[in-house]
């Protein structure tokens, strides 16, 4: 899976979370926590082991997920600018190489904060 891990940071306005040096080498994953007002985005992403994107919105005062959306095969990480989103993209069902078409499964934006998820 490709993403841009400084294209992440600037889309969350957050630095990853702190994660043990050799749990980050082994699964290779980034992890971002944004707060919206009483919610809070946790969301990670893993280009070497399945899921590849698991995100969760909880409530801040209790700690209960609201949302909660596992990408399990996923190709790429893309920020778009217009609505400014984050967007995960996997290959359609039974399409492989090079030449794939690649659609959304999962979006999310920070301004309301919301998860989308296709199937």
């Amino acid at each position: 899976m490709e993403f841009d891990e400084t294209e992440m940071i600037d889309f969350f306005g957050v630095t990853p979370l702190a994660q043990d040096p050799e749990e980050r080498e082994f699964f290779g994953s980034s992890a971002f926590e944004v707060f919206r007002g009483q919610l809070v985005l946790r969301i990670s992403f893993s280009p070497t082991h399945s899921p590849k994107v698991v995100a969760d919105i909880f409530h801040s005062s209790g700690g209960v997920r609201a949302v909660h959306a596992v990408v399990n095969e996923a190709a790429a990480v893309r920020i778009h600018s217009k609505p400014h989103r984050l967007v995960v993209l996997a290959a359609r069902p039974g399409e492989q190489g090079s030449d794939r078409q690649l659609e959304e499964r999962l979006t999310v934006s920070l301004d309301p904060l919301s998860i989308a998820v296709s199937i």
